[in-house]
C-alpha cells in the first residue's frame, strides 16, 4: 500500500482522520474542531468552507482508496496504515509544519476527552515528527501541567504566603479536568504529580527555590504537548489568579510574561490580517468594537455604548472628529472588509482569534505606549458598563497581552473601573456561601418567589427535588428543612426583606446571589440546579416574571444554550398534556402557522418578523380574498389554533419556540392542505421571516426542520436560502 498527498493540507485533513477514528467514533465536537482550527492553519489560508470541504472529500477518498478502507469503516487505522501515512505527511510536510500539524491533532483529540487510543496516536506523532524534547519531562494528563504551572507561580518570587497557598488550592480543585474528582482525589493527583515533577527535574520544594529558566522551558515544552490552545488560556488565567492572590511582584509578573509568549498560537501569528488604521481614532473604534462585539452581540445600543463613550475621549477632540457616529460606521466597514465580513452591524459573531490579534497589531502600529494604555482602559470601561462576561475577559486578556500593557497597570485599570462600576449592584450588598447545598436552596428561594406568589406545589417539587439530589444523599428531611430555615433567614436579613411575606428578587439580587454561588457550584451543579428551577418554575405553569428569571440564572450560571434549550424542552413535554388534533381549513391557515413557528423560534416576537409576514402573505395568490381585516381575522383564529392544540397560552407572554415534536405535528397538518408547489412557496415566506432581522442560529435548524417535513428539494431549498440572503446582505 502506498499513499501520497499532492499539498500539506491533505496531510493535516488526514492526520484529523487518523485521531477522529482512533476511539471508534466520529462526534460532532471532534469535525466542529477541525472546522473551528483550520482557519488559523497557514497551510488553509487559500481555501475557504466550500473548497475546504472540496478538499475533505477528495483527501477522503485518496485515503480509504490508497488503504483500502471504507468510509463506513469508523475502526481505528491500525499501526501499518498509520506508518504509511506519516510518512506520506513528512514527505509533503516542511519541518516547520510539524509543531502545527500535532497542535492540531491535540485539539481534535480534546475537543470530545482525551481517549487513551487519541493518546496513543498523539505519543507516535510526537516521536515521529520530533515534536518537544520531553525526554527529561513528560506529562500524561493535563492536570499534570496545571499542577506544574501553579507551582511555579507559587514559588516565583521565592517565598509563600498563607493567602497564594490558599488560592493555589483553590484555583486547581476549580478546573474543567478535575470536575469530576472527589476532594480527596485531587489532593492525592496534587502530590503525585508534584513528586514526578521533583523526581523528573531533580529538585526539592522544601526550600521554596524559584523554577530556574531551564526548568522553566522544560515545564512549557511538557505542557505544550499535552495542553489544548483552550487549556493553556486556561492555566494562564489559574496563573495570574494565584500570583494576584497576595499582591504581584516582578517574577511573577516575569513568569506571567513568559508564559504568555510559550503558549501563544505560532499558527495564528502566521495569519496577519491587515486592517490599515488610518488614524488613532480609527484604532480607538476597533478595539471598542472587539470588546463590544465579544459576548455575541453587536446591536445599535452597543454601538450608541461605544459612542457615547469615545465622546469623553480627548484624542476625538485632538483629531477634531465631527461625525463620530459616522466614523464608527466607516471604521466598521473598513474592519470587516479587510476580515472578509458583510458590513452587517446586526451580524452577532465575535472576532475570532486571527482577527482580534490582527487588529490589536494593526491598532498598535499607529497608538504610542501611552496612548496603548487608553485604548486599553476604554475597553475596561465599555467591558464593565453591563456584568462582564467570561468571553469579554478572554478579549481583555489577550488586549492586555498584545498591547503589552503591564500586569500592575492592567491590574490598576480594571480595579479602578470596577470601583466605578459598582453602582450597577446599587446597593446590594455581598452574600457568599459555604456549601453546593447552601447555594442550591439560595437560588432556589428566588426561583420561588419569582412570580410574587410561592404556591404549595413550588415549593414541595424543589424541595423534593432537593432531597433527592445527589447533594443531600443521606440527610434526613428534618436536617434538610432545618438548613433551608437558617439558608432562608441568612438571605432575608442580608437583602433585608419580609420574613412573613417576602417580595420576589430584584435583577441585581439575584445577580448577587449568583456571584455568591458561583465559586462553590462547578460546572456539573450548576446544570444540575437550572434543572430543578426550570422544574420548579413550570410545575403551576410558567410566568413571565419567571422566564425572565430562568434566562438570567442561565446567563449567570453559564449554562451552555443547548444544553438550557434541552432542559427546558424536557421538562415543557413533562408537564403537558398530549398534543391535540389539528387541521387547516385552508392553505392560508398553513401559511400563517408555518410563519408563526418561525417567527418566535429565536425566543423573540420581533415586530419586524411579524410585519413581514402580513406583508409577504397579503402579495400571495393563496390570498386573494382577504382584505387587511380578513386577514387579521384569520391570523387570531389560526394562533388561537395552533396554541390550544399545542395546549400553550395565545397571548404572547412566554415566547417559547415551538419544539420539534410540535414543529412536526405542524407540518403535517400543513402537508394535509398544501399542494407541493404551496409548500415550496411557503418554505420561501418561512425563509424571508427568518432574515428580516437577522438569521438566528435556532432559525437555521428550524428552517431545516421545515424543509424536511415539507419534502422541499435540497437543491431548491439551498437556491431558496441563498436567494433571500443576498436579499439581506446589506
Amino acid at each position: 500500500m502506498t499513499l501520497t498527498f499532492d499539498i500539506p493540507a491533505e496531510a493535516f485533513i488526514t492526520v484529523g482522520m487518523v485521531i477522529i477514528a482512533a476511539d471508534g467514533e466520529a462526534t460532532d465536537p471532534e469535525f466542529l474542531t477541525i472546522g473551528k482550527y483550520l482557519e488559523t492553519l497557514d497551510v488553509f489560508k487559500e481555501y475557504d468552507e466550500d473548497k475546504i470541504g472540496e478538499l475533505f472529500e477528495k483527501t477522503g477518498d485518496t485515503v480509504f482508496q490508497s488503504l483500502h478502507k471504507t468510509r463506513e469503516d469508523i475502526t481505528a487505522f491500525n499501526n501499518e496504515e498509520i506508518n504509511i501515512i506519516f510518512d506520506a505527511c513528512k514527505a509533503i510536510l516542511d519541518p516547520r509544519h510539524f509543531q502545527p500539524l500535532f497542535n492540531f491533532a491535540v485539539e481534535i483529540a480534546h475537543s470530545d476527552g482525551l481517549h487513551p487510543n487519541e493518546e496513543k496516536i498523539l505519543n507516535r506523532l510526537q516521536e515521529e515528527f520530533g515534536i518537544g524534547d520531553t525526554s527529561v519531562l513528560k506529562f500524561y494528563h493535563p492536570g499534570e501541567a496545571y499542577v506544574a504551572i501553579a507551582i511555579a507561580t507559587v514559588l516565583a518570587d521565592g517565598e509563600v504566603t498563607d493567602d497564594e497557598f490558599e488560592s493555589y488550592i483553590k484555583n486547581l480543585r476549580q478546573l474543567t479536568v478535575f470536575e469530576t474528582y472527589a476532594e480527596n482525589e485531587i489532593n492525592d493527583f496534587i502530590n503525585s504529580a508534584k513528586d514526578r515533577i521533583s523526581d523528573s527535574l531533580n529538585r526539592g520544594f522544601e526550600n521554596l527555590t524559584p523554577f530556574t529558566e531551564s526548568e522553566l522551558a522544560i515545564l512549557a515544552t511538557a505542557s505544550k504537548v499535552i495542553l489544548s490552545t483552550q487549556q493553556r488560556q486556561e492555566s494562564l488565567r489559574m496563573a495570574t489568579r494565584i500570583a494576584e492572590s497576595d499582591g504581584l511582584s516582578q517574577p511573577e509578573e516575569n513568569l506571567l510574561t513568559y508564559l504568555q509568549a510559550e503558549f501563544s498560537s505560532e499558527d495564528a501569528r502566521n495569519r496577519f490580517i491587515p486592517i490599515g488604521f488610518s488614524h488613532a481614532s480609527e484604532a480607538f473604534i476597533g478595539i471598542g468594537m472587539a470588546i463590544i462585539i465579544a459576548d455575541g452581540d453587536l446591536s445599535k445600543n452597543e454601538l450608541r455604548k461605544l459612542k457615547n463613550v469615545c465622546q469623553t475621549l480627548d484624542i476625538f477632540k485632538e483629531e477634531k472628529i465631527g461625525d463620530i457616529e459616522n466614523v464608527i460606521l466607516e471604521t466598521g466597514k473598513k474592519i470587516f472588509a479587510a476580515c472578509d465580513r458583510h458590513d452587517n452591524f446586526d451580524k452577532t459573531v465575535p472576532f475570532t482569534q486571527i482577527e482580534l490579534e490582527s487588529m490589536i497589531d494593526s491598532a498598535k502600529k499607529i497608538l504610542n505606549p501611552e496612548l496603548c494604555e487608553t485604548v486599553y482602559l476604554m475597553a475596561v470601561e465599555l467591558a464593565y458598563t453591563t456584568p462582564i462576561t467570561e468571553s469579554e475577559q478572554t478579549v481583555l486578556d489577550c488586549f492586555q497581552r498584545r498591547l503589552e500593557i503591564s500586569h500592575h497597570v492592567a491590574l490598576m485599570i480594571n480595579d479602578v473601573v470596577a470601583m466605578k462600576h459598582r453602582s450597577f449592584i446599587a446597593s446590594v450588598p455581598p452574600i457568599r456561601f459555604n456549601s453546593p447545598m447552601e447555594a442550591f436552596m439560595a437560588l432556589g428561594m428566588a426561583v420561588i418567589l419569582a412570580d410574587d406568589k410561592t404556591t404549595e406545589v413550588e415549593f414541595n417539587t424543589f424541595f423534593g427535588g432537593l432531597t433527592m439530589s445527589i447533594l443531600f444523599r443521606g440527610l434526613k428531611r428534618n436536617e434538610i428543612a432545618d438548613m433551608w430555615n437558617k439558608t432562608a433567614k441568612k438571605i432575608l436579613t442580608t437583602f433585608k426583606k419580609n420574613k412573613g411575606k417576602p417580595k420576589p428578587f430584584t435583577p441585581e439580587e439575584v445577580d448577587s446571589l449568583i456571584k455568591g454561588c458561583k465559586h462553590i457550584l462547578n460546572s456539573k451543579l450548576r446544570e444540575t440546579f437550572f434543572v430543578l428551577a426550570v422544574e420548579t418554575a413550570y410545575v403551576d405553569g410558567l410566568s413571565e416574571s419567571e422566564q425572565i428569571l430562568l434566562d438570567q440564572l442561565q446567563a449567570g450560571l453559564e449554562i451552555d444554550t443547548i444544553v438550557a434549550d434541552k432542559i427546558r424542552e424536557v421538562i415543557m413535554i413533562k408537564h403537558r398534556t398530549t398534543l391535540s388534533a389539528l387541521h387547516f381549513d385552508n392553505p392560508s391557515e398553513a401559511f400563517v402557522a408555518l410563519g408563526l413557528a418561525v417567527a418566535i423560534a429565536d425566543h423573540e416576537a420581533n415586530p419586524e418578523e411579524f410585519e413581514a409576514l402580513g406583508h409577504y402573505l397579503s402579495r400571495l395568490d393563496a390570498f386573494p380574498e382577504y382584505d387587511e381585516l380578513d386577514l387579521s381575522d384569520m391570523w387570531d383564529d389560526t394562533v388561537e389554533k395552533v396554541f390550544t392544540a399545542f395546549n400553550r397560552s395565545d397571548d404572547f407572554d412566554e415566547l417559547i419556540p415551538f419544539m420539534e415534536d410540535e414543529v412536526a405535528h405542524l407540518v403535517e397538518a400543513c402537508n394535509e392542505i398544501l399542494i407541493p408547489e404551496l409548500r415550496e412557496t411557503a418554505f420561501v415566506v418561512g425563509v424571508e421571516v427568518a432574515y428580516v432581522d437577522g438569521l438566528h442560529e435556532k432559525e437555521v435548524i428550524l428552517l431545516e426542520q421545515l424543509q424536511k417535513g415539507l419534502k422541499i428539494d435540497s437543491e431548491i431549498a439551498r437556491k431558496i436560502m441563498d436567494v433571500v440572503s443576498l436579499k439581506y446582505a446589506n
